[in-house]
């Protein structure tokens, strides 16, 4: 049997116009965004026999291969401004907002785990995700608090 409050109508309303960035939330683990998106840095680049240099040649090569594909074979128009410059204008933000929603979307999944059996905010995985390229520039910091913050977080 159907209790009343099941049959009130329900009312949806909308959300905030912006979604809310959570900044205290990110405040508050900003050392584990830090060791997350540095672990993400030594792992991808220590399978590379290129290194930390993939990231340079990376969007140089696709450049390159876009100008003679595009500029010298079909002939795009690019104004006034050469193509290789036009193709890499283009090609840096969008391999940055390709990669960083992929890793982003997929970094939930894999630390699910941990999401769900600590205090560790989402929030924080998917920032440290997303924040790779500018952690890349960035030398790892010796940290303790940190490091025993973490551990102490597991089951």
């Amino acid at each position: 049997m159907p209790r009343p409050a099941d049959l009130l109508p329900r009312v949806i309303e909308p959300g905030p116009a912006l979604p809310s960035l959570q900044l205290p939330v990110l405040w508050r683990f900003r050392e584990l965004v830090y060791f997350l998106a540095w672990r993400d840095v030594k792992v991808r680049y220590k399978q590379t026999a290129l290194g930390v240099s993939w990231v340079i040649l990376q969007p140089l090569i696709t450049t390159v291969v876009f100008s003679l594909l595009f500029g010298g074979l079909l002939d795009v128009p690019s104004g006034r401004v050469p193509y290789p410059v036009f193709a890499c204008a283009a090609l840096v933000p969008w391999n940055y907002f390709a990669g960083s929603l992929g890793r982003a979307s997929t970094s939930l999944s894999r630390a699910q785990w941990s999401i769900s059996r600590s205090s560790q905010s989402a929030v924080a995985t998917t920032v440290a995700v997303r924040g790779f390229p500018v952690s890349a520039a960035t030398s790892p910091k010796k940290s303790t608090t940190s490091r025993r913050r973490i551990s102490s977080a597991r089951p």
